[in-house]
């Protein structure tokens, strides 16, 4: 049975909870989706005979076993820090962006810290990093910025193409959506402006 303690219990003293205790309750073999880099806990996880998998998340702090989350974060339009919506009220919980080489000297840290300490793997919380910030407004940070001008450089590149190579089903579709048939020829995409303002036509699709 894997056993998805989340951190090692207890925390402190008032805290009721063992982990151990409670994983030998339930049989656990494997420990998965727990945060720590104590290899002592590690090791006492690995008692139960199974696998360990060390958690690891979008928003790792700058420093392993640190609190501080401001290097390399994604941000939006007006700079500011971007975190996910149920985080907001969680202080400083800023997710990093994956195309800040601070935030991948972070994050190479804290997986190094996780695999000194005796984990089998690491299971990674949170996936979708910048797509997910996507519906936050970000990431709008120097270096997505630089790979978005790229991007767009070495579409312009394709583009000719591109275009030639979908001409043909585009006037199929153009036919058949404004004119109801495939016999008409409108121009989709007119490659020559001057042939068709001598036609006195507007072109479908442009």
């Amino acid at each position: 049975m894997a056993f998805p303690s989340r951190w090692i219990h207890p925390r402190d003293a008032k805290d009721p909870w063992d982990t151990f205790e409670v994983a030998e309750a339930l049989h656990a073999t494997d420990f998965v989706w727990t945060y720590s880099l104590d290899g002592q806990a590690v090791g006492g996880m690995k008692q139960f005979g199974g696998k360990v998998f060390l958690a690891i998340n979008s928003l790792v702090p700058d420093e392993p076993g640190g609190s501080e989350r401001l290097q390399g974060r994604i941000l939006d339009l007006d700079g500011n820090r971007v975190t996910a919506p149920w985080m907001r009220n969680w202080k400083g919980r800023y997710w990093g962006c994956a195309n800040s080489p601070q935030y991948r000297s972070s994050y190479e840290a804290y997986a190094k810290r996780a695999v000194d300490a005796g984990t089998d793997g690491l299971q990674m919380d949170d996936p979708p990093m910048n797509v997910a910030a996507l519906r936050w407004g970000g990431c709008l940070c120097p270096h997505c910025m630089a790979e978005f001008r790229e991007q767009c450089s070495r579409i312009r590149l394709r583009l000719p193409r591109t275009q030639k190579s979908t001409t043909r089903p585009r006037k199929g579709y153009c036919r058949r959506m404004f004119l109801g048939t495939t016999h008409a020829t409108p121009r989709c995409n007119p490659t020559n402006q001057k042939e068709e303002a001598a036609r006195g036509k507007h072109a479908l699709w442009h």
